[in-house]
């Protein structure tokens, strides 16, 4: 049996300890972080979306923090940093107030692995995971990014609203609608895949058992014994009913080409392989 001991938050704020696996700028980002925490305890509220003079308040308060940390702390982390990445700071505190479905799922994927964790060999978290994908970000921010009251006004900032109109017109196909094709059914209701002309095609020739409830969260009790691929779309139209959507029962293959024929194939924008 092993004892673990972790030092408070608070401690930690000036002596992390960070998971590299998703950066190479845990540093940056860890001082964007505790920016960003300074920026809310000052303005009570995290930067505008867009806001540049904000995103600036964030970094002169990010040179601030690591210049009193130097002088306040003897730490290996802070004598690696010779200067703030101010592109780090800006990009973090531009988008600070946006949520995308994919991170929100990561997110809750790591907090349920660190439960999972309680009853296994692996260790907990040690103690900061910073992770970032500013290549999804445009040099500039899209002319078209300003918030219109849609569900997916998030995206719309980072990405821009052409964006936005462009999935939603696109066709896919989805194949499998088990423990993956639940987890990508939910991410194209929330990101609005096949919303607007657009159409999502779901074949699984499987039925629902007692043995999938635990993982395949598109089910319930009651569907027990009912087709996936059509409980799987029903489903994800009480997420986003402007969703269009096709069940199919059957398997893809030789024997199915009067089903998924040339004409279908072609049709598509994309596929998505979702057999485990």
């Amino acid at each position: 049996e092993q004892s673990l001991s972790f030092p408070t938050s608070e401690a930690h704020l000036a002596h992390p300890r960070a998971e590299y696996m998703f950066s190479s700028r845990s540093n940056q980002l860890h001082l964007a972080r505790l920016a960003l925490w300074e920026f809310q305890s000052k303005f009570k509220t995290l930067p505008r979306l867009h806001n540049i003079d904000d995103a600036k308040e964030c970094v002169l308060l990010a040179i601030d923090i690591l210049k009193r940390y130097k002088q306040e702390h003897k730490h290996a982390w802070l004598e690696t940093i010779q200067s703030i990445d101010e592109t780090v700071i800006m990009n973090t505190a531009l988008y600070a107030d946006v949520e995308l479905p994919g991170y929100c799922t990561f997110l809750g994927g790591v907090v349920a692995q660190e439960v999972v964790k309680r009853f296994g060999k692996f260790t907990p978290i040690h103690q900061w995971l910073h992770v970032d994908h500013f290549e999804l970000l445009s040099p500039e921010i899209p002319k078209d990014s300003t918030p219109t009251g849609s569900r997916y006004d998030h995206q719309i900032a980072i990405f821009g609203r052409e964006f936005q109109t462009k999935i939603e017109k696109q066709k896919w196909f989805l194949i499998g609608c088990g423990a993956l094709g639940c987890e990508y059914l939910k991410g194209f209701a929330l990101m609005g895949l096949g919303c607007n002309g657009g159409l999502i095609h779901i074949t699984d020739m499987d039925k629902i058992e007692v043995s999938n409830l635990n993982r395949q969260f598109l089910f319930r009790k009651e569907n027990i014994g009912q087709a996936k691929s059509r409980c799987g779309a029903s489903a994800a139209l009480k997420m986003n009913p402007d969703m269009k959507l096709h069940a199919y029962e059957v398997p893809v293959g030789r024997d199915t080409e009067s089903v998924f024929h040339d004409e279908f194939w072609e049709s598509l924008d994309g596929v998505c392989n979702a057999l485990d």
